[in-house]
């Protein structure tokens, strides 16, 4: 029964969706969930002289926050081909956008891959069971100010891997996490966690710091 409801969520992709009645613009792609806006998403491009900048201005002078559908999305993403960041609240010129990147040898970024570097989004955080997975555990909206808080990758990609960890070698385990305090400015992300290595009994607070030291990979 469960597994056939489950099934039964229809995920949907819409691209130029119009979204303010009387007017003709519209937005780049949307997603849904059982018709309910979950995401919209600003893209940009090279061909077009465009980058994820201009999806983020685009957002805050040229998208009515005010718009049903802009109000009902979770996120908002601004994505060129390599680089991507997100917002849950618009809020015109003072929206605030921060990094969905995977970071770039202990930098900000994403690193190369098998076509463009942002390709982990729609491969990955898109996916079907990914997305609602991300949708129904990892979104939180602070009961004091009402903001809506919606993972950074970093965050989302650690707590998978501490997760798959613990299924396959058992509950009981200790972890290494190594976390950057970070920055809030636009080009580098606030607290960047990375899954290290499972600890084992006995380890020494030296022996944790060898391990953050050779930790090679950082999302930003």
């Amino acid at each position: 029964m469960l597994e056939r409801r489950y099934q039964a969520n229809r995920l949907t992709v819409m691209r130029q969706v119009p979204y303010e009645p009387g007017s003709t613009k519209t937005l780049d792609l949307a997603l849904f969930v059982n018709g309910i806006p979950v995401a919209t998403a600003e893209l940009k491009t090279p061909l077009t002289n465009q980058t994820f900048r201009d999806a983020i201005e685009q957002y805050r002078t040229d998208r009515n926050p005010k718009a049903p559908l802009l109000r009902r999305a979770v996120v908002h993403f601004a994505v060129d081909t390599e680089q991507a960041f997100m917002t849950t609240k618009l809020a015109g010129d003072k929206t605030t956008f921060l990094p969905f990147n995977r970071g770039d040898n202990q930098g900000a970024g994403n690193p190369a891959r098998d076509g463009y570097r942002t390709g982990y989004l729609w491969e990955d955080v898109w996916q079907r069971d990914a997305w609602l997975d991300l949708l129904a555990r990892f979104i939180h909206t602070d009961t004091d100010s009402g903001v809506t808080i919606f993972p950074r990758f970093h965050q989302w990609d650690a707590v998978l891997r501490l997760v798959a960890d613990a299924r396959e070698h058992g509950a009981g385990q200790s972890y290494l996490v190594q976390h950057s305090a970070g920055s809030e400015s636009p080009t580098r992300s606030p607290g960047s966690p990375t899954v290290c290595r499972r600890c084992t009994p006995g380890t020494t607070a030296a022996a944790a710091r060898r391990w953050t030291n050779q930790c090679s990979t950082r999302w930003s």
